[in-house]
């Protein structure tokens, strides 16, 4: 499954792991929250989840988001 997500939609998905909101997610990567919403939607497509919150539940326990990468930018 991680081969599937870009580098970009990797470092959305581990801010949405984090809990953070698009407007948060778009502000910390310098992109606009139209932007984090397409990426979102290309995720929860390639993990066959129909929600942020599946998308966090699928990539804490496919392991697809390092733990080093929950704490720290």
């Amino acid at each position: 499954m991680q081969e599937n997500l870009t580098e970009i939609e990797y470092e959305v998905l581990k801010y949405v792991v984090r809990g953070l909101p698009n407007s948060e997610v778009a502000k910390r990567m310098c992109i606009t929250e139209h932007t984090v919403k397409a990426h979102m939607t290309d995720i929860m497509f390639k993990l066959n989840v129909t929600s942020r919150t599946g998308a966090a539940f699928v990539a804490l326990t496919q392991h697809l988001i390092k733990d080093e990468d929950l704490f720290c930018d």
